[in-house]
């Protein structure tokens, strides 16, 4: 592609799309056979070459339930070349006579011109939809030109679990809230299963009296409490308001291995085993339960799909980041 520029890949795009139509035209007709479908603009930040190849293989697969104008950037050497290149995601729908096409946009930024990509990225958001950034690298928050790319957002959405200092990341969750641009982390959203398995077999289990219940423990497979052992413990915490929160260390795997609810007649108890299997043990004798892993797609498909503010995550990562800085202490 020429000089890389918002007005230039705007010109491919159309005469993208443009070909893309006139070859799904009915015989005979001027009518496209193509509907262009877009709910957002999605701009995924990766942390490295091969993390945009994993990146773009997901948004491909989200396109279908989250249609969006992707961007996505490859992070590069100083003497690399910046570069973009346009694709156009297209699928037929059960039933359906005419393709559903997306847009994916892929840019090589080097890291001393992130600043004219800043200017590019603002010329190519979708008029009068959301802005949405996936931040999967901590490389491009360090940054000062992309710093500024928060004016231009609705939504960050990043990933915690990668960070090794639960407390570095709630602190920087913190600092990326400032303003008007709602964040979202995914090792907040994966906790989804497990809250829905633990909030039923509390229910299960007739615990009627939430101030009854004197301990919550969390049980996590690395050294320190991760952040969805935090945010699972502030999220017990929001119900077992007179609780201690206790973490502990376990041989297992995920980042979180287990929950017990202790309370004066009642004890429940879940634990991660192999795989996706829960072993539940509480009033109703003990159990097995399927809890899947949630991949990135799924997590990331869940996360598009909260429309406005997700007040729980909102008020469980305040009560993380306190967690997080009495366990330090």
């Amino acid at each position: 592609m020429p000089a890389v520029q918002a007005e230039t890949i705007l010109r491919e795009m159309a005469a993208q799309w443009a070909a893309v139509a006139a070859a799904g035209a009915p015989e005979g007709t001027d009518a496209s056979g193509v509907v262009r479908a877009c709910s957002m603009t999605l701009i995924v930040a990766a942390e490295h070459e091969a993390d945009a190849a994993r990146a773009s293989e997901t948004v491909a697969a989200l396109m279908q339930a989250h249609p969006s104008r992707a961007i996505v950037l490859k992070p590069a050497p100083p003497q690399a070349a910046l570069d973009a290149q346009v694709v156009l995601q297209c699928w037929m729908a059960a039933g359906a006579r005419r393709q559903v096409c997306c847009e994916r946009i892929e840019i090589t930024v080097p890291e001393a011109r992130q600043d004219e990509v800043l200017r590019v990225i603002a010329g190519l958001l979708a008029p009068d939809l959301p802005a949405v950034l996936w931040c999967r690298g901590a490389i491009w928050t360090r940054q000062q030109p992309f710093a500024r790319l928060r004016e231009l957002l609705d939504r960050i959405v990043v990933d915690s679990s990668g960070i090794e200092d639960p407390g570095e990341a709630l602190r920087a969750l913190a600092a990326l809230r400032q303003g008007r641009t709602r964040v979202s982390d995914l090792a907040w959203t994966r906790l989804t299963p497990w809250r829905e398995t633990i909030a039923n077999t509390v229910a299960a289990s007739g615990l009627d009296d939430p101030d009854a219940v004197q301990q919550v423990e969390v049980r996590h497979a690395c050294a320190r409490p991760s952040t969805a052992a935090l945010y699972l413990a502030a999220w017990l915490l929001r119900t077992f308001r007179k609780a201690a929160p206790v973490f502990r260390s376990v041989p297992g795997e995920g980042q979180v291995a287990g929950v017990r609810i202790q309370a004066d007649r009642i004890r429940l108890e879940l634990e991660r085993l192999a795989g996706e299997t829960v072993r539940v043990s509480g009033c109703a004798g003990v159990q097995a339960l399927h809890l899947p892993h949630a991949n990135e797609e799924r997590s990331m498909s869940e996360e598009l799909a909260i429309a406005g503010p997700d007040r729980f995550f909102e008020e469980t990562l305040a009560v993380a980041a306190e967690l997080a800085a009495i366990w330090q202490a």
